[in-house]
């Protein structure tokens, strides 16, 4: 079957009418259509890292258009939950399921914070939350939510993008707008209504990658980056960047925001920068470190976290490195008060 005759491309193609003349068109129309290929390569990726999915329960968090989920049950995942707040992606979702039959996924219109809505669902061995934590007013309960809903055992795989990065500045990934993922949500929201025409910014808050880490620790999940890298051979090309973000012109930009824009881009050019002087006064291995964290902080353009539950015995390894700490912090500032008053 031809992908013009299929039940998703015809379902695409008149929910995306209304939109034909709109700058971003194309970009919606074709990040819609590619949902499968994405699915495929979050389901390779989170193979690569957490093993087969073959046999095991997944939960796509904000499914979308399918794509993950169809993957995934072509992958052999067992049973596979998609979970969906708008109507229309999930009716659209649908009219891709509908090509391929006999696949073992079940969509729901389901807020995953609604723990009545998911408490008969169970628990899951693999859970994908891809570009959704940024949508919601409160990522901590989402990220509760998730450690609530996987098995023990179990690994999320959460994406989320890195709104200070260099290339999501020059061209957000929402709404193509330059600049705007530095602004406060209000702004955000004129900025796209005046300059795009986009009704209903639906961005939340973006938060540096540290607090998504702290966050989840706070709600009892280990974390960890899993795409840094610490190779800075690309640091010229990233002070050329950002010389070039200094250098574009902020007439696109309705002037109802063009002086805060303004003022959040320079704030954030500078901080650049000041990290770019202290990489070149560093050497050896403190260079390595402070290349990946400034790459993990200003060059990736998206956040690949995973996340699981501790066993018993992890936690209260945790327990006993917190408690030893608190302690040797109380009793190290004593002791360095001690040491002042003695001067």
């Amino acid at each position: 079957m031809s992908q013009a005759s299929t039940h998703y491309r015809s379902a695409l193609e008149a929910h995306f009418e209304a939109s034909r003349g709109h700058p971003q068109y194309d970009v919606w129309f074709q990040y819609a259509a590619d949902t499968n290929a994405r699915g495929r390569e979050l389901v390779d990726r989170i193979q690569s890292l957490f093993g087969p999915v073959a046999g095991r329960r997944l939960l796509d968090i904000g499914s979308g258009y399918g794509g993950t989920c169809i993957a995934a049950a072509r992958a052999g995942a067992r049973e596979i939950v998609g979970l969906e707040l708008s109507p229309v992606q999930l009716r659209l979702a649908r009219s891709n399921l509908a090509d391929h039959p006999g696949l073992a996924v079940t969509l729901h219109e389901v807020d995953v914070l609604d723990r009545t809505a998911t408490a008969s669902l169970g628990r899951f061995d693999l859970v994908t939350c891809d570009n959704v934590l940024e949508h919601v007013a409160t990522p901590a309960g989402l990220l509760e939510r998730i450690g609530g809903l996987l098995a023990e055992g179990g690994h999320a795989y959460v994406t989320v993008p890195n709104a200070f990065s260099l290339a999501q500045l020059r061209r957000d990934c929402h709404y193509g707008l330059f600049g705007i993922s530095l602004l406060e949500p209000f702004d955000a929201a004129r900025y796209a209504a005046e300059a795009a025409g986009i009704v209903g910014y639906d961005v939340s808050r973006y938060y540096r990658l540290e607090t998504y880490l702290a966050l989840a620790e706070r709600v009892g999940l280990r974390a960890v980056l899993l795409n840094r890298s610490g190779d800075d051979g690309e640091l010229s090309a990233v002070r050329a960047e950002v010389d070039a973000i200094r250098r574009t012109s902020l007439e696109a930009a309705p002037p109802s925001v063009r002086g805060v824009l303004g003022a959040q881009l320079e704030a954030h050019v500078r901080e650049v920068e000041a990290c770019l002087s202290a990489l070149d006064g560093a050497a050896g291995p403190a260079r390595a470190r402070a290349t990946r964290a400034f790459r993990d902080a200003y060059v990736l353009e998206r956040w690949e976290l995973g996340l699981w539950r501790p066993g018993p015995a992890e936690a209260l390894a945790q327990q006993v490195r917190d408690r030893v700490g608190r302690v040797a912090t109380r009793v190290l500032g004593r002791r360095a008060t001690s040491w002042l008053r003695g001067r």
